[in-house]
């Protein structure tokens, strides 16, 4: 005898889902804590603290160190309910401050430090041009922020060929200069790359 979709689909709903008819509760790993009353044992579903509306839930969250390198935490071992807000959760279950070592960081900075030739450089601030442009008088660039002060003040003159009459209209925005600039910032400048040295 051949039952329809729909008889079936009730015979599936009358049956209980297990022999008893509760659902089994599965175990956590072991480094696994509960992300509402902070204890290990059991997962947030099966938590004994729900359906308890005096329970606050937001003391307990606790925070992982994500993006911090582990030479820059140190464990604690001895934790105070006040002190876990404060504290970072590492993946062991252990709690963590964390260290700043100033050496280390500004060793990485200066790793991270790019290299900019002398002639692509602000003539006044000697530092990569932000909004590169150039003078018409003689084609040298500058950031638009150190020249326009400049030309506004009053002198109306270059700061490389003094040059008269001179005003901010003048400038010619530097696009090659923009362009290897940020290619070499972002590490994808090739020293000959026919796209933008011409």
């Amino acid at each position: 005898m051949e039952f329809s979709e729909e008889d079936r689909i009730k015979q599936i709903m009358m049956q209980p889902m297990m022999s008893n008819g509760t659902i089994p509760q599965p175990k956590p790993g072991p480094n696994y804590t509960c992300h509402r009353c902070g204890e290990r044992g059991h997962f947030i579903k099966f938590c004994p603290t729900n359906g308890n509306p005096n329970y606050d839930q937001t003391s307990r969250r606790s925070k992982r160190p994500s993006g911090i390198p582990t030479t820059f935490l140190q464990v604690v071992h001895s934790v105070d309910d006040k002190e876990k807000d404060s504290l970072l959760e590492l993946s062991s279950g252990q709690y963590a401050r964390r260290v700043e070592d100033h050496e280390d960081f500004k060793q990485a900075m200066k790793k991270n430090v790019k290299k900019i030739p002398d002639e692509l450089t602000c003539k006044t601030c000697h530092n990569a041009p932000r909004l590169a442009v150039m003078t018409r008088c003689c084609n040298y660039s500058f950031c638009f922020e150190c020249i326009s002060p400049l030309l506004i003040s009053g002198q109306y003159q270059c700061p490389c060929c003094h040059a008269q009459k001179q005003n901010v209209h003048s400038l010619i925005p530097n696009e090659r200069i923009r362009d290897i600039v940020i290619a070499i910032q972002n590490g994808t400048f090739k020293p000959y790359d026919s796209n933008l040295i011409s």
